[in-house]
Parts: C-alpha cells; structure tokens; sequence
C-alpha cells in the first residue's frame, strides 16, 4: 500500500495532517526496504521546517525498524545509500548511542557528528572532527558555549582549508544590542524578553553564527548557562540536520 501513497510531504508541500498521515504509513510498513522512504520523508520535513520536531520521531521509527534482522542486516552492509543516512539521523538525535552507530555501514560522518555534539556537552572538541564535517563556521557557536578546541596553527590552516562563504543572515543590529545590553545590566527578565523577540522567526541554520553566539553569551551572563548550551546544541542541530538533507538526492516517491 505504501507504493501507491500519494506522498505530499515528500516534496515539501506537505501540512500537519499530511505530515502525520506519511509517519503513520511509514510506521505501519513492513517491507525491508522501508527505511529509504525514511531518507526521503525527513529530508522533506527538514526543508519545510519541521526538522527539529520531527527528527526524534523518525529516529524512533529507525530504531524499531532495526528490530526487524532483514532491516538491521541492510544497514550493516549498504554502506552507499540509506544505512549513512540513518546512522546520521541517529547521531543527531542520540549522539551518546555510539553502539547502534556502530552497526551501520558508512557511519563515518555520523560518528563524527555524535562526536562534535557529545564535545559540545563535554565542552571540548577535536578541530579534526569540525574539518571532517566542514562546520568552521560553528566556530563562535562553540567558543560562546565554553567549548575547547584545541589550539592549531589557525593561519596555516586557513591555507590549507578551502573557505567559502556561507551567505548567512544577521539578525537586527540594534534588537541585538538591546538584548546584549540588558544582559550586560542583568536584567533577566528583559533579556529572556528581548531574546524570544530577536529569535523567534529566525532560521538556525542560515542565521550568522556570530550573532547566535552573542545571543548564547548573554543567556549565560544572566545566569541561564543550561538554556544557552541546549541553545547552542540547538544551533548546531539544525545545521547537522542540513547536512542530512544534503544527503539525500532529490525526487519524488511513486
């Protein structure tokens, strides 16, 4: 029956009813291969917003499909198309699981996306993982939620990094300083004001890191260190779930 679904949510054109009808038919499929309707399903969801509220339902639905030998034993062996996929999904939903990572063929950036949010709640990570996934510019991310990176050479490596513009948007100058301001003279009721003003239509993942990073250190200098690191995992989630959209090549499900 789910060949013959008429996937909406697919595209990305998909609204809530949509969205929660091709969860249920994704759940209810029994056939091996149900897992690359998956890729699809949360890749659309990704691009129409609903990427960080419907990942850990898709994570859920991955872990149980793994019950199932014949799906557990694709992963372990298709190393080019879904299993990457899926163990990426994974990681950023549950980066601590490296066990079930490790089931997966082709988990090499999924291990590595596990690794820089488990740095980000150990409060350091390698350089080598942020190169590995081409994330520099979570950089002031990182350094406003208190999180080493170890020391490098940074001109010999800017050399040997290719760096490319990310065509991010700033949020407004003078609400940004607003907020700022107020943390400066600890006012936190008008800081937490100030701040779900400045971010609440705001795109994680296409809005500059640095001012997302003054956002972090004023929630901190307030006194909300817990709510400016699950922000800063927030941030970085958002631009991990990027990467799995990227992931997975575009078309439409018959």
């Amino acid at each position: 029956m789910i060949r013959n679904w008429h996937w909406p949510s697919l595209t990305g054109t998909g609204d809530a009813l949509t969205t929660a009808l091709a969860w249920r038919a994704l759940d209810a499929d029994t056939k091996t291969d149900r897992l690359a309707l998956v890729a699809k399903a949360v890749k659309a969801e990704i691009n129409g917003g609903n990427g960080a509220v419907m990942l850990p339902l898709y994570a859920e639905l991955v872990r149980n499909a793994l019950a199932d030998e014949a799906v557990a034993a694709n992963m372990r062996f298709d190393d080019l198309d879904v299993a990457p996929k899926m163990a990426f999904l994974l990681a950023i939903n549950q980066p601590n699981d490296t066990t079930t990572l490790a089931a997966f063929a082709g988990n090499g950036e999924a291990l590595n996306a596990a690794e820089l949010l488990r740095g980000l709640s150990g409060n350091a990570v390698d350089t080598s993982v942020i190169s590995a996934l081409n994330m520099w510019h979570i950089l002031p991310v990182l350094d406003a939620a208190g999180v080493a990176v170890d020391e490098q050479d940074w001109l010999d490596l800017v050399k040997t990094t290719p760096i490319s513009g990310q065509g991010f948007v700033g949020l407004p100058p003078l609400l940004l300083k607003a907020v700022t301001a107020a943390a400066e003279a600890r006012h936190v009721a008008e800081t937490v004001l100030l701040a779900n003003w400045l971010l609440h239509d705001v795109t994680l993942e296409r809005t500059n890191p640095a001012d997302l990073a003054a956002v972090i250190r004023a929630l901190d200098m307030i006194g909300q260190g817990d709510v400016a690191k699950a922000f800063a995992h927030e941030i970085i989630a958002a631009h991990l779930m990027q990467r799995l959209a990227a992931m997975v090549p575009d078309g439409t499900q018959s």
